[in-house]
Order: structure tokens, then sequence, then C-alpha cells
């Protein structure tokens, strides 16, 4: 085999690996998630179920609420018949995520 091709064909299986760690990263963070709750769900929790290194999670997404968001895209994206229930609870997690980020970053009165 050329060298050309067995660097196409190389390239090719890290692309293929990539993906495929992609993939557990969100399906193991959609089964943490809706198990214990985004909040008490540590990105340490994720990469072990997953059997992954912290590396690999930050390779493929920016921080904890970057996979959230992928998770959510994902479930969103399942055929018809799929966890209703399960959406509606993510989607709820993402409003009480946003809400107490918005209520954290409000100037607190001072009082006197």
């Amino acid at each position: 085999m050329p060298a050309g091709q067995r660097t196409a064909a190389a390239s090719s299986k890290r692309v293929q690996q990539g993906e495929a760690t992609r993939a557990v990263l969100i399906e193991t963070a959609q089964r943490l998630f809706a198990e214990h709750g985004y909040a008490a769900t540590s990105t340490t929790d994720i990469v072990t179920a997953a059997e992954v290194t912290r590396g690999a999670l930050y390779h493929h997404f920016a921080d904890k609420e970057d996979l959230f968001r992928a998770v959510l895209e994902a479930t969103e994206a399942e055929p018809e018949g799929a966890d209703q229930d399960l959406i509606d609870e993510l989607q709820a997690m993402v409003e009480r995520g946003m809400a107490a980020r918005t209520r954290n970053r409000m100037p607190q009165p001072v009082e006197k």
C-alpha cells in the first residue's frame, strides 16, 4: 500500500474513533443526567462511566454545558417513540440551570 493510502486510512480510522468516543460521551452523559440530574453529575463521573480520559471529553466539548447541549440535541433527534419524559426533563434542567445562572449574576441588594 502506498504511503498516501496508509495515511488516508489511518486518518479515516482516527475520525471514526473520534466519532465513537463523542457518541459514548453523549450517551453516558444522557444516562447520568437523567439518573442524577445535571448539577449532581460531574465531568469525572461522566469520563469514568464512559471509560475515556478527561482529555477526550475536552477534545470534543468545551465544557460540561457544551456536552449537555449535545445531549439535548441528540435526545431531540431521536426517532419517534423516544422517551418524551426524558426530553422534557432535560429541557427543564436547562431552564433551571439558566435561571440559576441569571440569579447568580445579578447584583445582590446591599442591606443597611
